[in-house]
């Protein structure tokens, strides 16, 4: 489960005051007694991840937080850090019990990230005081707020589940790729093994494209880029879409021919994430870079520098080349998203270990901040000269067009 794709997997953040049942609610869906509970408050310190298939729908991440009401000494660093995991959550449960009434706390929690997020709410049957539960409803019912009354000492988990997959269902019909396969035709996966590939496996938005493929039964063909040749002189019809990994653009353009449509593995995260348009403007940017400009380049995993490295070698290369000018770099690695510099341009990798709501968050700072952002992807195809070939299969002409005006 911990290695189940971060891209389809959806966050689910658990908050609510000190004590209100946040670690039993999650060890109850879970079925697992691994999250500390304890009549004290302040159990939770830390955010806590449990990585999770919740079916029908599939893989989700919950984080319990520590509480709202935490005043403890290091309270207000906890509280910060549950407003970090706010901002990466597909969906918040706010968590009442009937113990004590809802009050200002819980307010403030809805007011300020109800039109930001889906809000649900589980109101924790642990008492009689009927009341209090009243309350609890009222609250929720007077946001309009999707809410469930459990008791987590009787009442199995898959209640909270069942509620759970009825409020994530509208993320069930995406697709990244089988859409855009014309029907009856097979597909080629071109993925190279070199030094910088993972042992023994592939990434994240190649295991993701083929899962999609094999489920939709289309005819799949997946091959390194020195047998690509080979492959499609033994093919007895041509494949209706070839999909590369990004950095042999060039090598797959020049055996490739253009009757066959072609795209890359990140430019369709970038069209499942929604984030074509945004990076066809840092496409657009390069152009207008003066000498010295501040470049910084995002890579959401952690990994030792070796020899051609992507982040620290290839993309300066890159931009040397297309134009001609000298850049300061800086490099920023892993999940933790913090800049405090000016940026010209960021460059960030396919965050493929990155769930849609970080990714999110990082493009929408740098929407706010004026900062043009380009991914790995549509940087080699341009690189390449086939960037206009590349997003053809993905929307006829129109982005295209963009592309060239």
């Amino acid at each position: 489960m911990e290695n189940s794709l971060r891209i389809y997997r959806k966050t689910i953040g658990i908050f609510g005051r000190c004590n209100a049942g946040k670690s039993t609610l999650l060890n109850n869906i879970t079925g697992e007694e691994r999250a500390i509970t304890s009549p004290l408050p302040g159990t939770t310190t830390d955010p806590n991840r449990r990585a999770f298939e919740l079916l029908p729908f599939g893989p989700v991440e919950f984080i319990d937080t520590p509480g709202l009401d935490d005043d403890s000494i290091l309270g207000e660093i906890r509280k910060a850090k549950a407003q970090e995991v706010l901002k990466i959550c597909s969906i918040v449960i706010l968590v009442g019990n009937t113990k004590v009434s809802p009050g200002e706390y819980e307010l403030n929690f809805i007011e300020q990230n109800l039109k930001k997020k889906t809000v649900i709410g589980v109101i924790n049957k642990v008492s009689d005081k009927t009341e209090n539960l009243e309350l609890w409803q009222q609250l929720f019912e007077k946001f309009k707020i999707s809410y469930l009354v459990h008791d987590c000492k009787k009442d199995d988990g898959s209640i909270v589940r069942e509620f759970l997959v009825q409020n994530l269902r509208d993320s069930l019909t995406k697709t990244v790729v089988a859409d855009i396969v014309p029907l009856g035709k097979s597909v080629v996966l071109v993925i190279p093994i070199d030094a910088g590939a993972p042992k023994g496996r592939i990434i994240q938005p190649q295991m993701l494209v083929l899962r999609e493929l094999l489920d939709n039964y289309i005819v799949t063909h997946v091959v390194q880029p020195e047998n690509l040749r080979e492959l499609l002189l033994n093919l007895k019809e041509e494949p209706g879409l070839v999909i590369t990994d990004s950095q042999v653009f060039a090598k797959v353009r020049d055996i490739l021919p253009e009757n066959i449509s072609l795209t890359s593995f990140s430019i369709l995260m970038a069209r499942y994430r929604g984030e074509l348009s945004i990076f066809l403007e840092g496409i657009q940017k390069i152009k207008r870079l003066r000498e010295g400009a501040k470049i910084g380049i995002f890579e959401a995993c952690v990994h030792h520098v070796q020899k051609d490295d992507i982040g620290s070698e290839k993309i300066p290369a890159i931009l040397k080349k297309l134009t001609g000018r000298n850049f300061s770099y800086t490099l920023h690695k892993g999940r933790e998203f913090k800049i405090n510099e000016k940026l010209d341009l960021a460059v960030h990798c396919g965050g493929c270990m990155l769930t849609n709501e970080e990714i999110h968050q990082r493009i929408a700072y740098f929407k706010e901040q004026g900062i043009k952002v380009i991914n790995y992807g549509m940087l080699f195809a341009y690189d390449a000269g086939i960037l206009e070939r590349a997003l053809k299969p993905l929307g006829g002409e129109a982005f295209a067009d963009r592309f060239n005006g």
